[in-house]
């Protein structure tokens, strides 16, 4: 997880995705020398255990590209050296052989007479490369601007497919390299001279009508109620008489 990388180090977090990088690689080998012979029972599947660990990578590639060290790090920059420069290198390996392996299933299955297992390769590899696009494009603009090292992979290692939706997503993100974010637009003024609410309207006649029945100087601006210190109560005698009726403009502010 992101919070499991951040407490280990970027050292030793690149080390050990660049390690499983090594063993996916060791595992579709593994698969390719066995694919003729006879496998025990319960002997482990070589090629299910290197594409669940290419979905691991998808993942660990999109923590990498989105990390500003790598993405700034510089070609020049020796690999051996520069660690950030190292990992930039390793997405841009990575990307290209996921890329090319979909582009060479889809032709497989394309040409016909595919074999099951062909088939699922092609399925299983066409969703990887989704996954890996879409979260490339799912990166912040202001981030991707920065990716351009990553752009000429992508175009050279799917200029033979016909997958429209690997194609959009790269289309989306060469873009968006290429391209400043948008700023938001100033949000429009409100219309207030018409409403289209007519309780809105009633209540505001209503309200317009109390203003005009108030005397002259009764409302006073917000620094002139600041300014002006309250007067001292006045004592009032206890009287027998019943208290006076409310004014009706409580009556009148209930229904506003």
């Amino acid at each position: 997880s992101d919070r499991i990388s951040q407490e280990i180090g970027f050292r030793w977090s690149f080390f050990l995705i660049s390690g499983l990088g090594r063993g996916i690689y060791a595992w579709e080998e593994a698969a390719y020398l066995l694919q003729d012979q006879a496998q025990p029972k319960y002997a482990p599947h070589y090629l299910e255990t290197a594409f669940y660990g290419r979905k691991l990578m998808n993942r660990f590639l999109l923590q990498l590209a989105a990390n500003e060290e790598v993405a700034v790090a510089l070609a020049e920059d020796d690999p051996k050296t520069n660690r950030y420069r190292a990992a930039q290198k390793f997405v841009i390996d990575e990307t290209q052989h996921l890329l090319k392996t979909f582009v060479r299933t889809e032709k497989n299955v394309a040409q016909g007479n595919a074999s099951p297992i062909q088939e699922e390769l092609h399925k299983r590899f066409t969703k990887l490369a989704k996954e890996l696009v879409k979260g490339l494009v799912n990166l912040r603009h202001e981030h991707v601007l920065k990716m351009t090292w990553l752009n000429p992979i992508l175009l050279s290692s799917c200029l033979e497919s016909k997958n429209e939706d690997v194609l959009e997503g790269i289309r989306k993100f060469v873009e968006m390299t290429e391209t400043e974010p948008k700023t938001d637009p100033k949000p429009a003024e409100m219309d207030v001279s018409e409403s289209e609410n007519p309780e809105l309207d009633a209540g505001l006649d209503k309200f317009e009508k109390m203003l005009e029945s108030q005397p002259e100087g009764a409302l006073k601006s917000d620094d002139a109620t600041e300014s002006e210190e309250p007067a001292p109560a006045e004592t009032v005698a206890p009287s027998n008489n019943p208290p006076a009726q409310e004014s009706n403009s409580r009556s009148l502010s209930a229904d506003i």
